[in-house]
């Protein structure tokens, strides 16, 4: 009786997220929803706060994370190429912009700036929510959540920031706020709260109660959004204890997970 031929073992490539076309997703909805924002409020400072709220409902769900075959770098290096993409696609809608007076390519710059930082960030609370084995959609929906909290909060938190301390967290928020360096950039629409007098009036106690100064730099902003983008992208790379400890309850249990892994 002849022996069984020995089986041979096909290596099997670990799959790699579709770059090219969640960028090319991310350029599409970055002019969409530019295009939205500038049918809905014209020229002038609520596009460019239209487009932040807008964006942050649609970008979490571009974020590449359902896939748990893809490796921590790919996803990571997917997930920037979205931010670009995303960006780009906004700023080429921008560009309208530079019919209005007052409005130079410099500022479009800027805000750009601010926005690819934010976008960043809100990309690395994604993938680290994921991380913590939150279901991709979850994921993204908590992220629109944080999002619109943290843009919306001089309506909903300004109230309780009355007093001498609450005015220096005040002053804290705003240089963090991507809305308030958005604005500082584009001093030729005026300030927010003095251009929608509804704001003013009904929607926020800033400048009333709770007083505050335009950032004079985009900086902080885009520094504070670039710190959460790298430390939530860098905790979502980190191996999860399931994974650093597979193959350990069994002398044997690393060679059949290799083994296994080329069998699939």
């Amino acid at each position: 009786m002849n022996p069984a031929p020995a089986p041979v073992l096909v290596p099997v490539s670990r799959a790699r997220p579709p770059l090219w076309q969640n960028s090319a997703t991310g350029l599409v909805a970055g002019i969409g929803v530019s295009a939205i924002s500038y049918g809905t409020a014209g020229p002038g400072l609520g596009y460019f706060f239209g487009t932040f709220l807008l964006i942050s409902i649609v970008f979490p769900y571009l974020i590449p994370m359902s896939d748990p075959a893809v490796r921590a770098d790919d996803r990571v290096r997917s997930t920037l190429l979205v931010c670009g993409a995303t960006g780009m696609g906004v700023g080429v809608a921008w560009c309208i912009l530079f019919r209005t007076p007052g409005v130079v390519v410099t500022d479009v710059l800027r805000c750009l700036v601010v926005l690819l930082a934010y976008l960043a960030a809100l990309a690395g609370v994604v993938l680290l929510l994921c991380r913590l084995h939150i279901p991709p959609i979850l994921a993204a929906a908590a992220t629109v959540v944080i999002a619109f909290a943290w843009l919306t909060w001089p309506v909903w938190l300004s109230p309780a920031l009355s007093g001498p301390h609450g005015e220096s967290i005040v002053g804290l928020l705003v240089h963090a706020d991507p809305l308030m360096a958005a604005n500082s950039v584009l001093k030729v629409f005026g300030a927010w709260d003095h251009a929608y007098s509804i704001a003013y009036n009904q929607l926020t106690t800033l400048n009333q109660d709770a007083p505050y100064r335009m950032p004079g730099s985009i900086f902080p902003s885009v520094l504070v959004h670039c710190v959460i983008a790298v430390a939530a992208m860098a905790g979502s790379a980190l191996p999860t204890a399931r994974t650093s400890t597979a193959g350990q309850a069994h002398p044997m249990g690393r060679d059949r997970d290799r083994r296994g892994a080329l069998w699939e």
